[in-house]
């Protein structure tokens, strides 16, 4: 009798166990962020149409909205040579820009400055440099977090938790019926060594989708 308690004891584990990770395959997230979102789409872009300049000096002119500005020395002006404007884009023209304010073509003929084409492109690559390092960490804990679904739950993530909950019942109910009827027979081996094949092919699987995802594009 003691041997069979603890038979049953070791099925009832097993039971919740496989409910559980039934509960889970259902519910996890089966598409992905791809990486690239949090790397590379936060990329500040390098213009080879665009010519970069850095001041010299102070400088205070007026912007195209008629606001006057100071521009300062150390600082970098961006000048995008444009073919238009034209029927199509006629709003569109040929434009020096300082941060968010635009300036006519003529304060390149009032302000100091120097040609900086390859400084601005080494900035650039630090600042890219930095938003990978950051997207590395960020994707780590997005990873985390999907891993986690369950525990972690976002505004997103709602709608798993009723998938899980249907998966969960579904194996909740095949377990029931299975334990009763090896029960009558007294074949909790055999329960047990069914239940830990199949707990070892759903983490199988699943640790599998984990190291090879279906990303989104």
């Amino acid at each position: 009798m003691d041997g069979n308690k603890k038979l049953k004891k070791t099925c009832t584990i097993l039971m919740i166990i496989n409910i559980f990770l039934t509960f889970y395959i259902f519910g996890m997230p089966k598409v992905y962020e791809n990486k690239l979102h949090f790397t590379m789409d936060h990329h500040v872009i390098y213009s080879r149409n665009t010519q970069y300049y850095k001041l010299d000096e102070d400088y205070t002119a007026t912007d195209l909205d008629g606001e006057e500005v100071v521009l300062k020395e150390g600082e970098y002006l961006t000048y995008s040579q444009i073919d238009f404007p034209n029927e199509n884009f006629p709003d569109i023209e040929s434009h020096v820009c300082y941060r968010e304010h635009r300036f006519s073509e003529e304060i390149l003929d009032e302000a100091q400055y120097h040609d900086a084409a390859e400084e601005y492109k080494h900035d650039l690559d630090e600042i890219n440099k930095k938003i990978d390092e950051n997207g590395e960490r960020d994707y780590m804990l997005y990873r985390l977090a999907i891993i986690f679904w369950f525990v972690i739950p976002s505004q997103m993530q709602l709608i798993y938790y009723p998938c899980g909950i249907v998966g969960g019942l579904i194996a909740f109910a095949f377990e029931k019926h299975r334990f009763k009827r090896l029960s009558k027979k007294d074949a909790y081996k055999r329960f047990i060594v069914t239940d830990t094949v199949i707990a070892a092919i759903i983490i199988t699987l699943t640790v599998i989708y984990m190291i090879f995802p279906i990303t989104c594009k």
